[in-house]
């Protein structure tokens, strides 16, 4: 990856979580006078270390390659769904897709690059991965290539728990990674 390419995927995350954030917080709902408090009156009735420490269970559950840790960071409804077409998998296909990025990037690591509170238990979390394709992931079949990716995900938190993940990455870009 060139310096350009990261300079782009970064410049690009930055947009996603300002434009984002700011619709989370109600910043762009035309208010122009917008009082620059209403942050802290979004955050005031969230207990602003419940949902972070709930997301740092959930990354950790993935860095540590255990899909029965993932789901049990979520709630009993909880879902994921991502950039790349997968939509509102919870319980076993949830555990099962995790699995299968596991065995198709053994030495996967995700890095939690923030985690931050944007208003009700809604957290902006960009993120690294990193691996080693070594197993069939989608058409591709192992190439052995180290893949980087950046992404983000938005998620909800609910008592404690993760109860939605709305995760962002370029689909295209892991794609030529593994060609």
């Amino acid at each position: 990856m060139n310096k350009y390419s990261i300079t782009k995927v970064f410049l690009s995350l930055f947009i996603v979580i300002a434009i984002g954030g700011s619709y989370l917080i109600g910043y762009n709902d035309g208010n122009k006078d917008r009082d620059p408090a209403i942050l802290e009156t979004a955050i005031a009735g969230t207990n602003t270390s419940e949902p972070t420490e709930a997301v740092k269970a959930y990354f950790d559950a993935w860095d540590s390659h255990d899909a029965e840790a993932i789901l049990d960071s979520l709630t009993p409804d909880g879902t994921y769904s991502d950039s790349s077409g997968v939509e509102n998998l919870s319980g076993k296909a949830y555990a099962d897709y995790a699995n299968s990025l596991f065995a198709a990037f053994p030495d996967m690591k995700l890095e939690l690059i923030s985690n931050t509170v944007a208003s009700n238990g809604m957290v902006a979390a960009p993120w690294l991965l990193f691996g080693t394709h070594k197993g069939p992931v989608g058409d591709f079949q192992p190439t052995n290539r180290v893949i980087t990716l950046p992404g983000c995900d938005f998620i909800t938190v609910e008592n404690g728990k993760v109860k939605n993940v709305l995760a962002y990455f370029d689909p295209e870009y892991l794609n030529a990674q593994l060609k």
